[in-house]
């Protein structure tokens, strides 16, 4: 068995685990089946690119990440939820974000 596609297999398994989703239901929101993630978290077949940005977008983790392994580069979940928001309410979203930003940093000076 092909030790890259094993090591990426397990850190999809441990996102999954850490976002408390089954494995029924990553198929599900990545539109495949349940045997497929269980291949792949097995390291058993590849994900297509297509495959493993929807992986990505779902468990909030970076392709980086889940191929190389590099650590420090997660993504919030709610970054993605953004990016996916029609322009106006992201920019809208982007403004709270910069507005509250702007207050904590405030407050840690005071």
């Amino acid at each position: 068995m092909d030790k890259e596609l094993k090591d990426m297999g397990q850190r999809i398994r441990d996102c999954r685990r850490e976002c408390g989703i089954t494995q029924e239901e990553l198929a599900e929101r990545i539109g495949t089946s349940v045997q497929f993630v269980s291949s792949v978290e097995r390291g058993l077949v590849y994900p297509s690119v297509k495959n493993l940005v929807r992986i990505c977008k779902e468990l909030a983790a970076s392709s980086d990440y889940i191929l190389m392994g590099r650590t420090g580069e997660k993504v919030p979940g709610y970054v993605y939820k953004i990016e996916d928001l029609p322009r106006e309410q992201k920019h809208t979203m982007e403004t709270y974000i910069h507005q509250m930003l702007s207050i904590m940093t405030k407050k840690k000076t005071k």
